[in-house]
């Protein structure tokens, strides 16, 4: 499914909840027993539960769509590179050898290295 397939659905999900919601708010004020009021509110609190619910997404899909149209206007999916100036570029190139040769000194400690065998299975008597 599309992103704007999923945005059409869960529009049209909206559009069906209005209607219901409107409804049952009017029949919320006419008089009615108790036990019919309670039931028309529990109805109206669930399709008003979906309908934020459904809101949600929508707002998250359309901030996903802008979101993803900011980082194609950045270059996205490429990732830049910068030009320096030769002087920045060789600090940059000499910090670099100092660290691989700073991380060469080091190697991992075999006694840190935990090897585990497990036995074959016995039976529980």
């Amino acid at each position: 499914m599309t992103l704007d397939e999923l945005k059409a659905e869960i529009t049209a999900a909206l559009m069906v909840l209005a209607p219901r919601i409107r409804g049952i708010e009017d029949l919320l004020k006419v008089s009615l027993s108790a036990a019919t009021l309670d039931q028309l509110s529990r109805a109206r609190n669930d399709h008003v539960r979906r309908r934020d619910l459904l809101q949600v997404v929508l707002n998250s899909l359309n901030a996903t769509e802008s979101g993803m149209a900011n980082l194609r206007q950045n270059g996205y999916p490429d990732v830049p590179t910068f030009a320096v100036v030769l002087d920045v570029f060789n600090e940059l190139h000499e910090q670099l050898v100092d660290i691989e040769a700073a991380v060469s000194e080091f190697e991992i400690d075999p006694a840190v290295t935990l090897m585990v065998s497990l036995g074959a299975a016995a039976p529980k008597s």
